[in-house]
C-alpha cells in the first residue's frame, strides 16, 4: 500500500509539472488593463502564428488608439513576454482554462500590474505597401525631432520588392526601439509619408544629390520642420 501510494504522489505531481511546462497557444484578440495608480489603462493585444509558423502580435492603446506591432514575443510553457518597446516589456503567465493572462508591465521604470482576457480570434492587418519608390528614395533615413524639450531619433527605412511594391517604417530609437509601418507616396523630389495607425506625416523634398528630405512632421497639433539624412552603407564609410 505505502509504495502504491508513493508512485501514485510521483504520477500525480509529474502530471501536474507537465501540465505547468507544457506550451500554451496565446492566439487571439485580448482586451486588458494595466493598474496604474490611481486609474486604469485599456489596451488591446493581438496575436497569431504567420506563414512560417512564427508567433507575431500588435497592441492597441493610447488616446489615439494606436495600433502598432510587437517587436518581441516569447513563449515559455504558460509564461509569456511581449513588447512593443524594448523598454516597455509585458512579462504573464497564461491561466489553466488559457482565457487570461496576468502579470507586470514595466512603465517608465515602474512594475505595474496588468491582466487581460481573451475575447475573441486574432485581428491582425496585413503590413501596409506601397507602390515601388525611385532608386534615389530607396533606403534608409536618419532624422531627429524635436517636440518640445524633447528629441527623438528616428531611422525611416524603404525597400522596393519583387512584386512591383515597397515596404517602409521607422524606428523611434528613443522610444524602446518603437516600430511604426509606413507607406510612401512619391512624387518627382516631393515625398510623404504617413502613418495611419498612429496618425503621423512627413512631408518633404528630396535634394539634387538624393542625400537629403527637408520638410515637415506633423501629429495631431504638432507640426515641426525636419530633415532627413540619406544613411551610407557600412560598406561605403
Amino acid at each position: 500500500m505505502r509504495i502504491t501510494a508513493f508512485a501514485l504522489l510521483l504520477v500525480t505531481a509529474f502530471t501536474a509539472s507537465a501540465r505547468a511546462q507544457a506550451v500554451v497557444d496565446p492566439a487571439g484578440h485580448w482586451k486588458g488593463t494595466i493598474d496604474i495608480p490611481n486609474q486604469a489603462v485599456e489596451f488591446e493585444i493581438d496575436l497569431a502564428k504567420n506563414s512560417r509558423g512564427e508567433m507575431i502580435g500588435t497592441v492597441t492603446a493610447g488616446p489615439t488608439a494606436a495600433t502598432i506591432p510587437l517587436m518581441k514575443i516569447a513563449i515559455s510553457g504558460r509564461k509569456i513576454t511581449f513588447a512593443a518597446r524594448a523598454d516597455q516589456p509585458f512579462e504573464g503567465e497564461v491561466s489553466d482554462t488559457g482565457r487570461i493572462i496576468s502579470g507586470t508591465a514595466t512603465l517608465s521604470g515602474y512594475a505595474l500590474p496588468f491582466t487581460m482576457a481573451r475575447t475573441g480570434d486574432a485581428k491582425i492587418e496585413p503590413t501596409p505597401t506601397s507602390r515601388a519608390v525611385s532608386k534615389a528614395l530607396e533606403g534608409e533615413w536618419r532624422g531627429t525631432l524635436s517636440a518640445g524639450d524633447k528629441m527623438y531619433r528616428l531611422i525611416v527605412s524603404i525597400s522596393n520588392q519583387p512584386d512591383g511594391t515597397a515596404l517602409a517604417h521607422s524606428v523611434s530609437v528613443d522610444e524602446g526601439g518603437m516600430i511604426v509601418p509606413l507607406v510612401v507616396v512619391e512624387d518627382g523630389t516631393n515625398v510623404r509619408v504617413e502613418s495611419q495607425a498612429t496618425r503621423i506625416a512627413y512631408t518633404g523634398v528630396l535634394n539634387a544629390g538624393g542625400t537629403e528630405l527637408t520638410g515637415t512632421f506633423t501629429q495631431g497639433a504638432l507640426s515641426v520642420p525636419m530633415t532627413f539624412t540619406r544613411a551610407v552603407p557600412e560598406g561605403q564609410r
